[in-house]
C-alpha cells in the first residue's frame, strides 16, 4: 500500500488581508507566496456551534474533528461528548502523527487534535494528555506546563503544574528525544529518533523565532518519514492571530512569512516524495486588518 502523508498548516487568525500584507510586503502585488501555489483554493465557514463568531478552540476542534462545538471546548461536542481527531484516526491506522506551534503546545489549536478538555485553560491537563496521546513530535512553546511549580527548566520562569509531575522528564523516560534550543534541534539525528519533544519556551515562542516554524518543520517531517505507512502532521503559526489582537501590521507580516517559510518546505516535500496532501487553512480571521498601497492609507 501506498504510505498516506498528510500535513495540515493552520495560520491562526490569518484572513485574506494578513496574506496580502505579507505577499505585497515580501513579493509585490503581482508575486506569489508559497501558499499562493496550491492548484485549489476554497472558502469554509468558520463559525461555532451557534453560529457566533469562533475561537481557536471551537475553530481547532471543527479542523481537527469535523464537528462544530462551543466556543472554549476542546474535541468535545456542545454536550460533552468525545469527538474522534484526525491525528487518532491516523494514529489507528499506524501513522505516526506530529504536532508544531510556536505557541505554547497546550494552546488550543494543537490541543483540539490530541486532547479532550470542556475549556482550553486547563493547559496542564492537555499537556498532560498530549504526552499521553503519545504524539510522536511535539515541538512549540510552553515549558510550563510540562514542570512543576517547584522547578525552572531550560527557561526562566518556574513550571505551572500543581500535580508535582515533571513530564519532560517522563517522556524522556518513556522513549523521547529532548530539545530545548534551535541548536539541539539542528543537531538531532533525525534517522535515529523515533519521538521527538522540543520545547522552546516558557510559553509562546519569542521573535524572531528560534527554531523557526520552517525548520522545526523540516525536522518533523524528516522524524514521521521513517514510518513506511505515513504520518498526519499539523503545523501551526500560531502568532499570526497575537500579532493580529495588537493590531501590529509588521508583526503580522513577519508572522506570515514565517508560516509560509514552513508552508514551502512542506511543498517541497510533497514534491520530492508524491502521494502527500498538503493544505492550508485558517481558524478564524483575527483583527478586521484593512489594506492600501497608498502611503496615506487610501484617504
Amino acid at each position: 500500500n501506498e504510505p498516506v502523508r498528510i500535513i495540515l498548516f493552520i495560520g491562526d487568525g490569518m484572513g485574506e488581508a494578513h496574506v496580502t500584507a505579507a505577499r505585497w510586503a515580501a513579493v509585490g502585488p503581482e508575486g506569489q507566496l508559497a501558499m499562493d501555489t496550491l492548484p485549489f483554493r476554497g472558502w469554509a465557514r468558520t463559525s461555532n456551534a451557534s453560529g457566533g463568531v469562533t475561537d481557536s478552540a471551537a475553530g481547532a476542534t471543527a479542523l481537527a474533528t469535523g464537528v462544530k462545538t462551543n466556543n472554549a471546548m476542546v474535541s468535545l461536542a456542545p454536550d460533552g461528548a468525545h469527538l474522534a481527531t484526525i491525528l487518532e484516526q491516523a494514529q489507528a491506522r499506524g501513522l505516526s502523527v506530529g504536532l508544531v506551534t510556536n505557541t505554547p503546545l497546550a494552546h488550543a489549536t494543537p490541543a483540539a487534535f490530541a486532547a479532550h478538555v470542556s475549556n482550553r485553560g486547563q493547559m496542564s491537563e492537555i499537556a498532560r494528555q498530549l504526552l499521553a496521546a503519545e504524539v510522536d513530535v511535539l515541538l512549540g512553546g510552553g515549558e510550563n506546563e510540562f514542570l512543576p511549580t517547584d522547578l525552572v527548566g531550560q527557561y526562566p520562569a518556574p513550571g505551572s503544574r500543581q500535580d508535582g509531575r515533571n513530564l519532560i522528564e517522563e517522556a524522556i523516560d518513556g522513549g523521547y528525544t529532548y530539545v530545548w534550543d534551535a541548536v539541539g534541534l539542528s543537531g538531532l539525528a533525525a534517522a535515529s529518533t523515533s519521538r521527538l519533544l522540543g520545547v522552546f519556551a516558557d510559553a509562546g515562542m519569542t521573535r524572531p523565532f528560534a527554531p523557526t516554524l520552517a525548520q522545526m518543520t523540516e525536522v518533523a517531517l524528516a522524524v514521521l518519514s521513517q514510518n513506511p505507512q505515513g504520518f498526519f502532521l499539523m503545523v501551526e503559526g500560531g502568532q499570526i492571530d497575537w500579532a493580529a489582537h495588537v493590531n501590529d501590521a509588521p508583526w503580522v507580516i513577519e508572522d506570515v512569512l514565517d508560516f509560509d517559510a514552513a508552508v514551502a518546505v512542506g511543498l517541497a516535500y510533497a514534491e520530492r516524495l508524491g502521494n502527500t496532501l498538503v493544505i492550508v487553512t485558517a481558524d478564524h480571521e483575527t483583527g478586521g486588518m484593512a489594506l492600501s498601497l497608498s502611503d496615506n492609507g487610501g484617504q
